[in-house]
């Protein structure tokens, strides 16, 4: 080893561990934060479904049968502490709909779940929606 070569070695080893020490506690504050929004994001998806089924409850055939196809409905925007639901039907043919609901916080982080069911109208009987197929959307 050559004379001298000691002390910018150490130096140099510090610096890297002191590197790996700030970049490890980075990475463990944003998974932290990654996590807990994914915690929040999760709870806004009991509203958006609640807004589907309801969706679903209040269309009816006569309803159905007077929309083209084609059509998009808004629904109202509804807020329930501090949650926002909107809700979209859509008519694909005389007996299929696509429903979707987004469901948004007001407060920051701004968080958005939106979620879809494409719905068949049975008429055997009763009229009642069969077939449904549920989507998570981005």
């Amino acid at each position: 080893m050559r004379r001298g070569a000691a002390l910018p070695m150490v130096l140099m080893s510090l610096g890297l561990v002191a590197a790996l020490v700030v970049g490890g506690a980075f990475s463990a504050r944003q998974f932290a934060k990654d996590a807990r929004i994914a915690q929040q994001a999760l709870e806004l998806e009991p509203a958006a479904e609640r807004a589907v089924v309801g969706a679903l409850a209040e269309l009816d055939s006569v309803s159905l049968a007077g929309m083209p196809v084609g059509e998009a409905l808004a629904g109202d925007s509804i807020a329930v502490s501090g949650v926002s639901t909107r809700v979209w039907t859509t008519k694909l043919s005389a007996s299929t709909v696509w429903i979707t609901a987004t469901a948004s916080t007001g407060l920051k982080p701004l968080l958005r779940k939106r979620i879809a069911v494409i719905a068949m109208l049975s008429t055997g009987g009763a009229s009642r929606w069969a077939n449904l197929t549920w989507l998570a959307l981005p």
